[in-house]
Formats: structure tokens, sequence, C-alpha cells
């Protein structure tokens, strides 16, 4: 849900910059928006106009809808609403480069994504050889790989080993996560 979010909201937020151009007032926007504005976006801005149709003052239904969200995006517009409403000036422009700043942050993600799969496919590669050389070897020599399973000391070292390569496995995925986030 937050993916399809994010996707959508720089979308959003260019045409919500087209309307305020056309000198469209920004509850009227709002409301056109969550009427066609596709799911789950359209959703989150529903509720925001019923709670300003309720009475809610606009910048507590705005941190409402971004902590609803729990995007940075979203944050970012809501402050950025907040602050041109104080300030004044033209919100289409601040809404056109909000949405050219969200379009980069994707790509920007969706680049590391890309970058690394390299580390991806090698840590999935490393956590599977052990696995497929002990059946070579088991077709290979019998006597030497069931040395693992018969023995004693086999079966701790094949626990150690295995114990390893877990603890490998998630360090590399941790290790990965990290530079995506």
């Amino acid at each position: 849900r937050q993916r399809l979010q994010v996707y959508q909201f720089p979308d959003a937020i260019g045409r919500m910059g087209r309307y305020l151009s056309g000198g469209v007032a920004i509850q009227v926007v709002f409301n056109a928006f969550a009427r066609e504005a596709p799911s789950p976006t359209g959703d989150e801005f529903r509720r925001y106009a019923s709670q300003i149709a309720m009475g809610v003052e606009m910048g507590d239904a705005l941190r409402e809808l971004a902590d609803r969200a729990g995007l940075i995006e979203y944050r970012f517009f809501v402050t950025a609403l907040i602050v041109q409403a104080r300030s004044g000036g033209r919100l289409s422009d601040t809404l056109d480069s909000l949405g050219s700043m969200i379009r980069k942050r994707i790509a920007l993600r969706e680049r590391g994504v890309a970058l690394s799969s390299e580390a991806r496919a090698s840590a999935m590669v490393l956590a599977g050889l052990p696995f497929l050389l002990q059946i070579a070897l088991f077709f290979m020599n019998r006597d030497y790989s069931t040395t693992l399973f018969i023995d004693s000391m086999g079966r701790s070292l094949l626990v150690i080993g295995v114990v390893m390569l877990i603890v490998g496995f998630f360090v590399m995925r941790g290790i990965i996560r990290k530079t995506l986030s």
C-alpha cells in the first residue's frame, strides 16, 4: 500500500499544482482530487476532505494525513503546504518542485535496487554453494561426505557450519538492506 502511494504521489502533486495554477482554490482542489484519485492515495485524501467537512483545521487534518500515510514524502507535502499557507507565494510552483523531488527520490531508490541486485545474487549463490558442494561430494565419495552425519564430531561441525551460514546470510541481507534505505 505504501509503495503504491509513493508511486502515485508525484502525479497527484503535479495534478494539484496544475489545478492551483488554473486559479482553483486549495480546498476545491483537495475535494476534486479526493474524488478522482486512485486508491490508496485517493482514500487518504477522501479522509482528509471528510475531516475538513467536519470542521477540523487544515493544518491538523494535513498532519493526520501524513501520520496515517507514514511516508516521508507526505510529510514533505504537509510541511510545504503549511509553510506556504503561512508565508504566501505560488503554491503550484512549490508542488511542482516537490513532485520533481519525489520522482528523483523514487528513481534513486530504484537505481539502488538495480545496483544491489549483484550483491543479492552473490548472497544467494554463497548461501546455496555449501549444499550443492555437499551433494556433489556425496556422489563423488560417499564415505567422506557421510562422516558429517555419522560421526559425532562431524555432526558438531555440520551444526556449526549451518549456524555460521545462516548468520552470514542474515548479515549479508542486512548490509544489502542498509545500503538501500
